[in-house]
C-alpha cells in the first residue's frame, strides 16, 4: 500500500492519539533497523508530498495525516535515541582495572633522562605565571534568568545574543529579518555554512556561534569637508567601531512558515519537535561557551585577557514568534542545560519604538 494512503487508513481508523512502535515503522514505510538519518530523510519526504499535489486537499484530513506521520516519527526516533543511549557494558570489572593499575610502573624521579618535572601552566591573567591567581579572576555571577524590556541589539560588547534559525539559510521575517539587516555578514557566514550542509537536516538540532564580524561592527563615516584652497569641496572619514556581538544559531526547525514544494520548504516543524532540538542545540551552545571558560569577571582586568571571549548572554524570547512555541517551554530547556553555569541570561521583552527611538 502507497505510504500516503497508509497515512489516511491509519488516520481515519484509529481510535487513540498514540500508536505503536510497530505501526510507526509502517507509516513511514521504514525496516526496524533503520537509522536516523534514513529517518530523517524519510521524514523529510513524507513531508513534503503530504503538503504537495498528491496530499489530501481537505485541510482537517492534511492536519490528521501530518499529525500522525509526526508520531510515527517521534516514536522511532525515541527508540533510536534510547538504543544509542544504553549505558555501556564493560568487559572488565572495576576491581581489575584497579589491579592493573597497581601492575603501572611510575617513573622514578631519579631517572633525570626521563623525568620531566612538572610545571604550573601560566595564569590567564599573567602568562609568565609570576603573580597571578584564580581569585584575580573575580567571582562568577551565576546562572539565572533576568527578564528586562529593551532591544536585544542593545546588548553590551561582546555579549552573544541567541537566534533560533531554520536550516535553509533563510533569514526572512520577523527578528530573523532583523538580524540580517544588524548583522549582514553574519547572515553570509550561516548562509554559507547551509549551503555546505550535505542536507539540511544535518544540520538540526546544532548550534553554529559566529563571532563577531569586522563588517558588522566596523562602519567608516564619510562626511563633507569646508571647501580647501583651491576652491574644491573635501572630504573626511572617519572609522568608528560599533558593539561586537557573538551569534549563536540554535538550528531549531529545518524549514520555516507553511510548507513550498517549489522552495523545497517543509514548513516549520512540529511544536514537539522544535522543543527536542533546542535542547540539542542548547547543550552544543553550552560546550561551545565552556571553551572559553574560566571567564574573567575582575572588571580591572577582564579588558586585557578577554576581550576576544564571548560576554554575557541576551535573547529574545526565541521560538515563540514564527515558530509558534511557548516561551515558557523553550525557558524550561535553557534552565535545564544551563544549570550551574557562569553567567545569567538575559531575556529580552523588545518595546516598541518611533522613529526618534524612543518607546510608543
Amino acid at each position: 500500500m502507497p505510504l500516503l494512503d497508509l497515512c489516511r487508513n491509519c488516520a481515519s481508523n484509529r481510535g487513540t492519539k498514540d500508536i505503536d512502535i510497530s505501526r510507526s515503522y509502517e507509516v513511514l514505510g521504514l525496516p526496524h533497523d533503520t537509522t536516523v538519518d534514513e529517518l530523517d530523510e524519510t521524514y523529510l519526504q513524507l513531508t513534503l508530498r503530504l503538503s504537495g499535489a498528491s496530499g489530501s486537499r481537505n485541510k482537517e484530513e492534511s492536519k490528521e495525516q501530518q499529525e500522525l506521520l509526526d508520531m510515527a516519527y517521534h516514536n522511532v526516533l525515541a527508540r533510536l535515541l534510547k538504543e544509542f543511549r544504553e549505558p555501556f557494558k564493560a568487559d572488565y570489572s572495576m576491581q581489575q582495572v584497579v589491579n592493573g593499575e597497581d601492575r603501572i610502573q611510575p617513573l622514578s624521579q631519579h631517572d633525570t633522562y626521563m623525568w620531566i618535572p612538572p610545571e604550573a601552566p601560566p595564569s590567564p591573567i599573567n602568562p609568565s605565571g609570576s603573580e597571578s591567581s584564580l581569585e584575580d579572576l573575580g567571582e562568577a555571577p551565576g546562572f539565572s534568568m533576568n527578564e528586562i524590556e529593551g532591544d536585544i541589539f542593545d546588548a553590551p560588547d561582546r555579549a552573544v545574543l541567541i537566534h533560533a534559525v531554520n536550516c535553509l539559510g533563510v533569514w526572512g521575517n520577523g527578528i530573523a529579518a532583523q538580524f540580517k539587516k544588524a548583522f549582514p555578514a553574519a547572515y553570509a557566514v550561516y548562509r554559507s555554512h547551509c549551503q555546505q550542509a550535505n542536507k539540511p537536516y544535518d544540520l538540526i538540532g546544532t548550534c553554529l556561534l559566529i563571532p563577531p564580524q569586522p563588517k558588522d561592527y566596523v562602519q567608516e563615516m564619510t562626511s563633507k569637508r569646508k571647501k580647501n584652497l583651491c576652491g574644491r569641496n573635501g572630504h573626511s572619514s572617519t572609522v568608528v567601531y560599533k558593539k561586537r556581538h557573538w551569534i549563536a544559531c540554535l538550528f531549531t526547525s529545518i524549514g520555516f512558515g507553511e510548507p513550498s514544494i517549489s522552495g523545497l520548504n517543509p514548513g516549520k516543524d512540529s511544536r514537539t519537535r522544535i522543543l527536542i532540538r533546542t535542547q540539542q542545540a542548547l547543550e552544543q551552545l553550552r560546550i561551545l561557551l565552556e571553551e572559553f571558560q574560566p571567564s574573567n569577571f575582575n572588571p580591572e582586568t577582564s579588558w586585557r585577557t578577554d576581550d576576544d571571549k564571548p560576554g554575557e548572554i541576551w535573547c529574545c524570547k526565541f521560538n515563540s514568534g514564527a515558530f509558534e512555541v511557548g516561551w515558557e517551554d523553550t525557558c524550561a530547556r535553557v534552565e535545564e542545560e544551563f544549570v550551574g553555569f557562569e553567567r545569567p541570561w538575559t531575556v529580552v521583552e523588545r518595546v516598541a519604538k518611533d522613529k526618534h527611538g524612543g518607546q510608543v
